[in-house]
């Protein structure tokens, strides 16, 4: 969001995002931006999902196979984290452009191969590599000269994170300041209050989402006051998932004992520790700590634990997450049972290699080696 923030999207009524896996970034443009056409392109299953879900055109298909597309042009093109995945680069971003208007601007993010420092961080080092899954990285040149040539005018690139980020147009173009995206994600999610979709699960999400965003934005009285929210969100994860926010050490067990994202996925939704999170900061804004408030930051470090031993690589943002409520929990005094979840958090961490060893050097050279072994100069 805060990438497509950055373009002046007053003009911009037709939007197409190749991979766009479930369509939560396009219903974001479809809610908060004044369309005319949206349309998704995503060739895996989570297509058909967001399809019947979210109400949107997705396409369960690749884009250069699709006759009802050929021939469409459209304001607004992006592809984040596409582009490394395809075995010819150029001739992808050929065809995005054969797709835009004269006056059209395509978005691409891929993984930079300047991120592969030690320094990096571990999960985000295994997400940019994805060993058997990324066909190369780019430096930024190369991702420039591809770019003109596909016939680009303008091309502008910085680093975002472990990404490249390419914004790239036929005509110059002016970027725009995006402001505080957390303020405009509160409004999406702020909107789907509004018109809750049927489905349970991805109803529980879009409320721990709108709850995470009313705390990460300061609106910590108004998140503790909203007991429809809060009675909502415990109902559901009571009911989906057997989670007792005021008895979380109950679930140890359950949460600990998954051997892979699969099975994390059946006990708990992903966003869960976030919610945690954000749920204690607002309410030490408003009250003091307590035993439950406690227990809830201990949990959720409990469960960034047992994701980043189960799939650190799909996982890597409880990292920051585990950073945070680290720093956080230095300063809080244990109460009995935030001990007793305490103690299985340190069994785990000890079990995770990445948060045992400095920098991952020796992996870094493998596959430099390796990389280099296999000619791929890109």
């Amino acid at each position: 969001v805060f990438l497509l923030e950055k373009l002046s999207h007053q003009h911009i009524k037709t939007v197409m995002e190749v991979g766009c896996n479930v369509g939560i970034t396009l219903d974001y443009c479809k809610t908060n931006w004044n369309l005319e056409k949206v349309i998704g392109i995503e060739p895996s299953a989570y297509g058909l999902l967001g399809k019947q879900l979210l109400d949107l055109e997705i396409y369960h298909e690749f884009l250069e196979n699709l006759p009802e597309i050929r021939g469409t042009a459209f304001d607004l093109i992006f592809a984040t984290e596409v582009l490394e995945h395809v075995p010819t680069p150029l001739d992808f971003i050929r065809l995005l452009r054969g797709h835009l208007k004269p006056q059209g601007i395509l978005l691409l993010t891929t993984p930079r191969s300047g991120f592969l420092e030690p320094s990096a961080p571990t999960g985000e080092l295994y997400a940019a590599l994805s060993p058997g899954s990324h066909y190369f990285l780019l430096s930024e040149n190369k991702l420039r000269e591809l770019a003109f040539e596909a016939g680009f005018q303008f091309v502008h690139i910085e680093p975002f994170g472990m990404t490249h980020v390419a914004i790239l147009a036929n005509t110059e173009i002016r970027l725009s300041n995006p402001g505080n995206t957390e303020i405009k994600l509160l409004d999406y999610y702020q909107k789907k209050q509004e018109n809750l979709p049927t489905d349970e699960r991805l109803k529980l999400g879009y409320y721990l989402n709108y709850a995470i965003h009313l705390s990460k934005t300061g609106h910590h009285k108004q998140l503790m006051a909203d007991t429809v929210l809060n009675q909502s969100i415990q109902v559901m994860l009571s009911g989906k998932y057997a989670l007792d926010l005021r008895n979380l050490h109950t679930s140890i067990e359950r949460i600990t004992s998954c051997i892979s994202i699969f099975d994390l996925a059946k006990q708990m939704p992903f966003n869960l520790p976030h919610y945690l999170y954000w749920q204690a900061f607002s309410s030490k804004k408003v009250h003091q700590w307590t035993d439950q408030l406690i227990q809830q930051l201990e949990f959720a470090r409990l469960v960034c634990l047992t994701g980043l031993k189960v799939d650190f690589q799909n996982l890597f943002v409880y990292h920051e997450l585990l950073n945070r409520i680290d720093t956080a929990l230095e300063h809080i005094p244990q109460t009995p049972s935030s001990m007793q979840i305490k103690k299985c958090s340190e069994n785990i961490r000890r079990k995770i290699p990445e948060l045992n060893q400095d920098t991952p050097k020796h992996f870094i050279r493998r596959i430099k080696e390796r990389l280099k072994r296999y000619r791929y100069t890109w």
